[in-house]
Parts: structure tokens; sequence; C-alpha cells
């Protein structure tokens, strides 16, 4: 009897493995005035780490005629989730981290490449 389940386990289709973790989504947000674009993109030395270990960069740029020219950049905390805004001429990024984790950051902003401001779940007493 022993023999014909461990049989049956090992002749199990490899549907029956933990599931891959999706890969995260490269972000690209346009300004409201279409005159300006952020994109969050895994930096190219790091393609092959998961997600999570990955750097990530935010590069705003600049359209004029169809092309694009960078006007700042930083290494971005990408999680894989949020909201994305982009305002003020292209100088101020914005995200609305989700879910809702009172320890982790709730709201980021980014103004020419420096994080200004960030705001945590427990600093708005949000329950």
């Amino acid at each position: 009897m022993w023999t014909h389940l461990l049989l049956a386990a090992a002749q199990a289709p490899a549907a029956a493995q933990a599931p891959v973790a999706a890969a995260w989504p490269r972000v690209v947000v346009a300004s409201p005035d279409g005159r300006h674009e952020a994109v969050i993109e895994k930096v190219a030395e790091h393609a092959k780490l998961r997600d999570a270990f990955a750097r990530w960069d935010l590069v705003v740029s600049r359209i004029e005629s169809g092309s694009r020219a960078p006007v700042w950049s930083c290494r971005y905390p990408y999680q894989g989730r949020g909201r994305f805004a982009l305002a003020d001429g292209g100088l101020v990024f914005a995200a609305a981290l989700e879910p809702y984790q009172p320890g982790q950051p709730l709201l980021r902003l980014h103004r020419e490449g420096a994080e200004f401001a960030g705001v945590r779940g427990s600093e708005l007493e949000l329950a």
C-alpha cells in the first residue's frame, strides 16, 4: 500500500509545485499635461535578481517632439505595488502604497531625485 502512495506522489504533475510569484510590473506615469513621464524599472545589473532583492530606478523625463530627455533620477524603494502620480512640471513624484500596513510607508514624495516626505500609517493614527 505505501509503495502505491509513494509511486503516485513521485508521478504527480509539475503543476502541483508551489506557484512562482508574478514579476513586478514596470511603472510608467505621465504628468497631467503629458509633458513629463516617470518610469520605475529594475536596474539592468539586477535583471536576473528576484524583484524584492533588486535595485530599482525612478527616472523622470521631459517629452518633446516624441523624444525623452531625462530631467532627474534616483534609486527608488519600489515594492511592486502602489498608485503613482507625477506633478509640478515633472519635479514631484508621489506614491501611495497599498495595502495599508501600520509600520510601512503609506505615502512617499520625491522632488528632483530626493525623498522629501514620507508618511507611515502609524503616524496618521489610522486603525
